[in-house]
């Protein structure tokens, strides 16, 4: 596990012993929003979500997707029957002055997305904090949106 990072899954395989019992559910998740635009971003923890939701989506929706990863070779192709405009952001290429690209680009993607569009983020907890704080600030329906975090940085 990468130090600072909270990685129970990984933490519990690190530490196991002979004997003890682990339990794994998947692939769950929620079902495909009914919508016909989506808009998907996250961090490289929320990428099988996406994954599944894309391969899910019938013909005619569109969708597009911010997602960051550490590089280029985290990138990973989403395939299904309707296609999907996916950004990568690069973690490797950020810089020292760069507080919070993902939250920054998903802000400024968010003036874009109409209010029929269905909004999906997931990822770190701070981030998502802030995601869903703009979003109620913009007065986004929630019933049109699923924001949730899948990791939280130690403080």
């Amino acid at each position: 596990p990468a130090e600072g990072v909270a990685t129970p899954g990984a933490d519990f395989a690190r530490d196991a012993e002979i004997g003890q019992q682990v339990a794994i559910m998947g692939p769950g998740g929620g079902g495909l929003p009914d919508a016909q635009n989506i808009f998907f971003a996250g961090d490289e923890s929320a990428l099988p979500a996406i994954a599944r939701m894309v391969e899910e989506a019938r013909p005619g929706v569109a969708m597009r997707a911010i997602i960051e990863v550490e590089d280029a070779s985290e990138e990973q192709a989403l395939r299904g029957q309707a296609p999907i405009h996916v950004e990568w952001l690069h973690r490797s290429s950020y810089t020292g002055t760069d507080a919070h690209p993902l939250v920054d680009k998903v802000k400024a993607a968010l003036e874009d997305v109409n209010a029929e569009t269905f909004v999906w983020f997931a990822g770190e907890k701070a981030d998502v904090r802030t995601i869903k704080r703009h979003l109620a600030q913009k007065g986004r329906d929630r019933r049109k949106q699923y924001v949730a975090w899948y990791w939280e940085k130690e403080s």
